[in-house]
């Protein structure tokens, strides 16, 4: 590393004040492998270099841009540069050894642990290296006109057929795309794959949580603040039926459809009989009373906020027919090319009126049952209503309640 370069690095990190990221005065040897890959070299076999994410966002623009399914594009760190980081901050050994010294269904004890990991990563620093690196490919967003980016989470042992990870670590929206709030958007997201929920998932699973790296994907954002985002299934959700396509949407950037926001609920026909049609069944309007969108930094360092909704946007689909069919396409496109019903986010873009897909994983839920989609409501009347909210499912059930 030359001199020069090293006055240039400490001058960038001098001038944030932030002790959550100041380098080491040891200097780190740039390895052979690479610490951060662009996300269109990646692939569906980089799973254990860069995560589920990351490598699958790779995989769509590599195979599915000329299908005309669009992905915005970024850059993904890897998981060599996830467990440099751990061993050259001493806690690779320290992190494991604390977790195996605590009993993980004793919620107390593990909301501790947890809280000691991610405090211990926070207070990590970051190798020169992999600050060099992560500054090259941020440039390269800055020349394209990239203002923001998405801070995603990839785990080596996620989006796989036969479990599901989803929403166990974190995702920021909307950070600058300036050196310092990305590199401690890139540690906190790394801090994520020790949150309580997720260590106790990984411990019933049979995940060795040693063998499990967190990539961050940083992927360009799409100005759905100025639109609308949400989630689709390429079958039904609750059955597996595979003939229908179920798309949810929110006003405003799509963290809220994942969350669980009483959403529009849209529900698509496949093609049938060899006809390039897709039917729209059927449409429910949500009550969405807010919408989160871009803002100035928060007292939490993050760059998002919740907004009521118009009275308009309370009154009006987020989706048109076109749009609806547009995201169609994309969603049989995906699951002929991953020949598995599929698991996709989406956003549209406010500025371009452009719809985009920002993330796609193999669904895990119940297999197809065959040709019917299931639905359930109760016998009789006079039933008085104790609370109320947003359903899972559509299932039902009786019992006892039990307050947890």
């Amino acid at each position: 590393m030359s001199h020069r370069f090293s006055i240039w690095i400490n001058s960038t990190i001098n001038q944030s004040h932030n002790p959550r990221y100041i380098l080491k005065t040891k200097p780190v040897t740039l390895k052979s492998q690479r610490l951060v890959i662009p996300l269109e070299e990646l692939q569906r076999a980089d799973v254990g270099e860069v995560g589920g994410k990351s490598s699958s966002l790779g995989e769509m623009i590599r195979s599915l841009s000329q299908s005309g399914v669009r992905v915005p594009g970024g850059f993904s760190t890897t998981s060599l540069a996830y467990r440099d980081f751990l061993e050259e901050n001493g806690l690779f050994d320290k992190i494991h050894g604390h977790l195996s010294s605590i009993d993980t269904k004793d919620n107390i004890a593990l909301a501790k642990a947890g809280l000691q990991c991610r405090e211990w990563i926070k207070e990590g620093a970051f190798s020169h290296a992999f600050i060099a690196a992560v500054s090259d490919e941020l440039n390269k967003l800055v020349r394209a006109g990239v203002k923001s980016v998405a801070v995603r989470s990839s785990a080596t042992a996620e989006d796989l057929p036969d479990a599901s990870f989803a929403g166990q670590q974190l995702t920021l929206l909307n950070v600058p795309t300036k050196l310092g709030p990305l590199l401690l958007a890139i540690k906190e997201v790394v801090a994520s794959l020790f949150e309580d929920r997720a260590i106790a998932y990984r411990e019933e699973q049979g995940f060795d949580h040693r063998k499990v790296a967190l990539c961050a994907c940083i992927q360009q954002m799409v100005r759905s603040d100025k639109a609308v985002a949400g989630v689709m299934f390429t079958c039904d959700s609750e059955t597996g039926h595979s003939g229908v396509i179920g798309i949810t949407a929110v006003w405003g950037l799509g963290e809220l459809a994942v969350g669980g926001s009483n959403t529009d609920e849209f529900t698509l026909g496949k093609p049938t009989n060899g006809k390039d049609v897709i039917s729209i069944l059927s449409r429910r309007l949500g009550n969405q009373d807010q919408k989160l969108v871009f803002a100035k930094k928060d007292a939490e360092g993050h760059f998002t906020k919740l907004v009521p909704t118009s009275a308009k946007e309370k009154k009006t689909f987020c989706l048109s027919d076109s749009e609806l069919r547009e995201l169609g396409r994309f969603a049989i496109t995906i699951e002929k090319h991953y020949r598995c019903p599929m698991d996709i986010e989406w956003a549209k873009d406010g500025v371009t009126g452009k719809l985009y897909v920002v993330q796609a994983r193999p669904v895990t839920t119940n297999d197809d049952h065959g040709g019917y989609v299931e639905t359930y409501s109760l016998e009789g009347s006079g039933y008085k209503p104790v609370a109320t909210g947003i359903a899972v499912g559509r299932r039902t059930a009786s019992g006892a309640v039990k307050v947890l």
